[in-house]
């Protein structure tokens, strides 16, 4: 009896780590499904330049929320799910405080934006803008760091995607953007009431603290976490940044660019599931990374290979069936986006999970500056050289960059773990 207690526990170890990720993989089926669907409506409606210029309001919006995010989607589950149960509410209600006295400023800089950029429908793609923008007073990671799957999916997911489709029928039967727009702007503000309900009400009720208190603990998680902020700021460069310069840089190929953008985003959220698991699951305060993190990486790893094979072969075929044939992605552009997708899977265990936890934030930051550097040589060369083939590429090499630097900061930091021993 004694000897099968270990296999119970393994068994019991795997169902949970298959309940968690099939959890968190609901949220993302929906989000990748809600997404897909949406392209063909939209491509449809208002046309595929049109919904190229939606999804670089997105871009621009998502630089915003970078700042009003201010790093809790990095720290964020690492920090509930260390906390005491009576703590998690203190952790949310000081996160709700910085990024709302953060969020003014940084809607503000992406509105600018999108009104100096020469768009159609400057209307539609401001709200979008917005929308995104506001995304970073959603708390996806508060799901995550609380383990509740369940309640990242009908709290967060289905309110999100679910405004988002209607708008986008909406929109195919008026031919008009703005519905769009508009719902998707609704989805994200019921998603974050919807999340400030669920926390108030599942946590312990903290003594009130003096406004002067609460701005306090504010700011310092504001100053706290600027080499967090940093990171993600420096990461936008090279993920995000592209696709909003590409109508600047070559506004010809923003729509292939900006499909192939899709793809690389629809990869990572397919990837969601796994990674936000082994997000709650790998952390281990330690220099040297854990046997839990190496396990980590190369499951990642082997999870977008995966992905990039899938890219290479279906890829262009995905491409003209969401667009009902009028945009073509070839094969080396889907190659570029494979590569993208291997590393990129790698580096969301690797950093957050790995390094971070173990104090090495500088070595994260350290290689998202690489990344920018290296798709700011390289972005407008490439594109001008080869299209949006070359565009997408300056971003794959990007991330192999980050994933190198990353890889060989692990390599380092276990080998001197292990002396140190």
């Amino acid at each position: 009896m004694q000897g099968r207690a270990p296999h119970g526990q393994g068994v019991a170890r795997v169902l949970r780590v298959g309940w968690l990720t099939s959890g968190y993989g609901a949220s993302a089926l929906v989000t990748a499904v809600g997404s897909l669907a949406v392209v063909p409506l939209l491509t449809q409606a208002i046309g595929p330049a049109s919904w190229a210029e939606l999804v670089v309001g997105q871009a621009v919006g998502a630089m915003c929320a970078v700042v009003s995010t201010w790093g809790w989607g990095m720290v964020g589950p690492a920090a509930v799910a260390g906390a005491p149960h009576g703590e998690r509410r203190a952790v949310f209600r000081t996160s709700m405080l910085a990024r709302a006295f953060l969020l003014p400023a940084a809607v503000g800089v992406g509105v600018l934006a999108v009104a100096l950029m020469p768009f159609s429908d400057p209307v539609a793609v401001g709200i979008v803008c917005l929308a995104v923008a506001l995304q970073g007073l959603t708390s996806p990671w508060y799901f995550v760091g609380a383990v509740a799957p369940g309640r990242l999916l009908v709290l967060d997911t289905i309110p999100r995607t679910g405004f988002a489709f209607a708008g986008a029928v909406v929109s195919a039967l008026t031919g008009n953007a703005v519905p769009y727009a508009l719902s998707v702007l609704a989805g994200v503000g019921l998603t974050i009431v919807l999340t400030c309900l669920y926390v108030w009400r599942t946590t312990q009720r903290l003594p009130m603290r003096s406004l002067s208190d609460e701005a306090s603990a504010a700011l310092s998680s504001i100053v706290g976490q600027r080499h967090a902020v940093a990171t993600a700021a420096v990461a936008a460069l090279y993920l995000i940044m592209p696709l909003a310069l590409m109508p600047w840089i070559a506004p010809a190929v923003v729509t292939q660019f900006a499909l192939g953008d899709r793809l690389l985003k629809w990869s990572i959220t397919a990837a969601a599931p796994f990674t936000q698991f082994l997000l709650g699951w790998v952390p281990r305060r330690s220099a040297a990374p854990s046997r839990r993190g190496i396990v980590g990486i190369a499951g990642a790893g082997a999870l977008g290979f995966t992905g990039a094979i899938g890219l290479v072969l279906l890829g262009p075929s995905i491409a003209r069936t969401l667009t009902h044939g009028t945009v073509d992605l070839s094969r080396e552009a889907c190659f570029a986006v494979g590569v993208c997708v291997l590393m990129t899977s790698i580096t969301r265990v690797s950093g957050p999970a790995v390094l971070i936890p173990g104090g090495r934030v500088k070595l994260v930051f350290t290689s998202a500056v690489l990344g920018a550097v290296t798709c700011a040589v390289a972005i407008v060369p490439l594109t001008l050289a080869h299209g949006y083939t070359g565009g997408l590429w300056a971003i794959a090499l990007a991330e192999t960059a980050v994933c190198v630097l990353q890889l060989g900061g692990l390599s380092h930091g276990r080998r001197g773990g292990i002396a140190g021993a």
